[in-house]
C-alpha cells in the first residue's frame, strides 16, 4: 500500500493546519504541565475547577431554597 499518495495522508495528516495544530498543542501542553504538577503536588484544587464547584453549589443552593 502506498500510504504518502493516500487521500488521508496527503490532505489531512500532511496539512500545515494539521501540523500547526499539533505544535500549538505540544506548546500549550509544556506551558501548562509544570502548573498543574505544582498543583497536584501541593495538593491544592485548580482555580478552574474550584471555581466551577463553587458556582455547582450556588445554583442547587438557590434551587433548594
Amino acid at each position: 500500500m502506498d500510504f504518502y499518495h493516500n487521500f488521508f495522508y496527503i490532505y489531512v495528516l500532511n496539512a500545515s493546519w494539521f501540523v500547526w495544530t499539533i505544535i500549538i498543542a505540544s506548546i500549550v501542553l509544556n506551558i501548562l504541565a509544570p502548573i498543574l504538577i505544582w498543583f497536584v503536588m501541593n495538593s491544592k484544587p485548580l482555580p478552574i475547577i474550584s471555581s466551577l464547584k463553587k458556582e455547582k453549589t450556588e445554583k442547587s443552593t438557590k434551587s433548594e431554597q
